[in-house]
């Protein structure tokens, strides 16, 4: 019933239900998660952190918890931690887009444009037509001075979305 009450962005009632599950079953990571899930969207995000590393200890092979630690850590400018978690996600999931994305963002925030560069391509070959990925990818190439390539991805970006003002002005 949470992930119903998450579904209809009733947070607080999914908080509720999430919390009922976890009391009935305090080891089952997927109502821990849930609980992690329901306390991110109520702005809980300490809770949500506390929730997201239980139910990472209690099945470490399910990487869900792990890549929404990693982007609560990149959100909150722990970029560290965030490279951790999506690390060890990454390990079990790697030709997963929402990993790689988070990967190629964390890598840009501390500028190291190699490591980014090479997230994003792999974000971007499994979503080849995401607009956002192929933005973020061309200014991963811009800071790492490869004109050329982030020219190609800015305009491959237009065509996709002839309106991307951004895009045009970089």
């Amino acid at each position: 019933m949470a992930v119903v009450k998450l579904e209809l962005k009733k947070y607080n009632e999914a908080l509720n239900y999430a919390r009922l599950a976890v009391d009935s079953s305090p080891t089952t990571a997927v109502y821990v998660y849930t609980l992690g899930l329901a306390c991110e969207e109520s702005g809980a995000i300490d809770l949500a952190i506390n929730a997201y590393q239980r139910a990472s200890v209690l099945d470490p092979k399910y990487m869900r918890p792990k890549i929404n630690l990693g982007s609560l850590y990149l959100s909150t400018g722990k970029y560290d931690e965030a490279i951790a978690c999506l690390t060890e996600a990454y390990a079990g999931e790697p030709a997963s887009f929402e990993v790689n994305n988070n990967l190629g963002a964390v890598y840009a925030k501390k500028e190291n444009w190699t490591y980014s560069i090479v997230h994003y391509e792999r974000a971007l070959s499994a979503r080849p037509n995401d607009p956002t990925v192929r933005f973020n990818l061309a200014r991963a190439y811009a800071g790492a001075g490869e004109l050329e390539k982030a020219q190609s991805a800015y305009q491959t970006l237009l065509r996709l979305v002839p309106d991307n003002w951004d895009a045009m002005f970089e």
